[in-house]
């Protein structure tokens, strides 16, 4: 995935989290949602979250192992902002001083009080949903659940320790293959793997999975299993993506 569609996808998570989060509490501000805030805030966050879970499981990866300013990690940054801000205005009617709290914590520019602020505005949220792009990722996500449940087989039979010891084989055919190879190389982040590896089958026959026990060295930054890691000097035992984002300076 190249970094405008990152960017994109990032941006796609938070407008989907907020939609719902901003949906449920218009409709039921002045009803349950004054009678039942914990619950409500609680049911709103955990659909939402769980929409979009596959999309911010990359948040780990992106936020403590890529290059300070590259696009994906900036992204992830951008999407948890609005998050943070979307939340603190959705809550403030019902909490006040925390909202006020969170608001004031914020980086960038802002109004003295969360109180004088409007909701996310509806418009806003919706021009960030991709139908196509939903389509794809729901997919994905299915196909990650089978994953997981793979890779836990593993674990329990102490193949490897965690999910990054592991390297998967899906074979594929027909829109599978087509999806998979399209966001081939985001997919050892979505699993949270060391390597992905995606391969044709046969004509009509169902989506395979195989995971073993990844080849290579362990990065002692990231964690991947890679084939190789530096030798010497202090960026002894790092793998070339950690080498490469160390290099970056951390302000443009």
């Amino acid at each position: 995935m190249g970094p405008n569609k990152a960017v994109h996808l990032m941006f796609l998570a938070g407008g989907v989290l907020l939609y719902f989060l901003m949906s449920w509490s218009a409709d039921w501000i002045w009803g349950y949602f004054v009678k039942h805030p914990p619950e409500l805030i609680i049911s709103a966050g955990s659909a939402a979250l769980a929409i979009t879970v596959g999309v911010i499981c990359y948040r780990n990866e992106r936020l403590y192992t890529l290059a300070a300013q590259s696009a994906s990690r900036r992204s992830a940054q951008t999407v948890m902002f609005h998050i943070v801000d979307g939340l603190a205005r959705l809550v403030a009617p019902i909490l006040p001083v925390t909202a006020e709290q969170l608001w004031k914590a914020l980086p960038g520019k802002r109004t003295v009080s969360v109180h004088l602020e409007e909701f996310p505005s509806r418009d806003l949220l919706t021009s960030f949903v991709d139908d196509a792009l939903v389509a794809d990722w729901q997919k994905l996500l299915s196909l990650r659940d089978a994953v997981n449940a793979e890779l836990e087989t593993k674990r329990k039979d102490k193949v490897f320790g965690t999910s990054l010891g592991g390297s998967v084989q899906v074979i594929a055919s027909g829109d599978d293959l087509a999806l998979l190879r399209k966001y081939e190389d985001s997919l050892p982040m979505l699993f949270i793997v060391s390597a992905v590896a995606v391969s044709e089958g046969a004509a009509g026959s169902p989506t395979a999975i195989a995971v073993s026990k990844a080849d290579g060295v362990k990065c002692q930054r990231c964690w991947r299993i890679v084939p190789s890691v530096a030798g010497g000097g202090d960026r002894e035992g790092l793998c070339s993506r950690c080498v490469g984002a160390l290099a970056e300076p951390v302000s443009p």
